[in-house]
């Protein structure tokens, strides 16, 4: 799982600088920045502690602002960083929605058929997750093949062959 303890979760990365007074163009890992309503701090270089100066929307991207860092010199520092959050600072997810963080170490299933365990999960176009098989193979699935999520397992349907791969 991505965390630096056992109260932090990754909630995003910093892509580059903007400007000269220290901006951070950020790449947020939630839906709606309404998400960090709450959130005051967040967690770079491992365990150094930022205040959040403000978080907004720019041409499809996100603008994050630390304070005390108000120089592009500053910025670059960030480049590349990935940030934490204390998950009790995150909003409680809504009725069908999922933290991906809380997928992992579920297992997975296709009708009653085990398949294996969440290890882990990436963001791209779409999220992947990353399955353990019983025979310790790793393969990757879209979470797209999710069709239901219990409290311990979660059922897929596989399209034929992508075990194989």
């Amino acid at each position: 799982m991505k965390s630096i303890s056992e109260d932090t979760v990754e909630i995003g990365k910093v892509i580059k600088t903007k400007g000269l007074r220290g901006e951070l163009i950020f790449d947020a890992f939630v839906d709606d920045l309404s998400d960090f309503d709450n959130v005051t701090s967040l967690f770079f270089f491992q365990d150094k502690k930022y205040k959040i100066e403000y978080i907004q929307d720019y041409k499809n991207r996100t603008i994050l602002k630390l304070e005390s860092i108000d120089t592009i010199e500053q910025a670059e520092e960030f480049r590349g960083q990935t940030a934490f959050v204390l998950k009790k600072e995150l909003p409680e997810e809504k009725e069908d929605e999922v933290y991906l963080r809380d997928l992992i170490g579920k297992k997975i299933y296709e009708d009653e058929r085990y398949i294996g365990e969440v290890v882990d999960y990436f963001e791209t176009s779409g999220t992947v997750l990353e399955i353990k098989l019983e025979n310790g193979k790793a393969v990757l699935i879209p979470y797209a093949f999710a069709e239901k999520i219990d409290d311990d397992k979660i059922y897929v349907k596989l399209v034929e062959g992508i075990l194989d791969l």
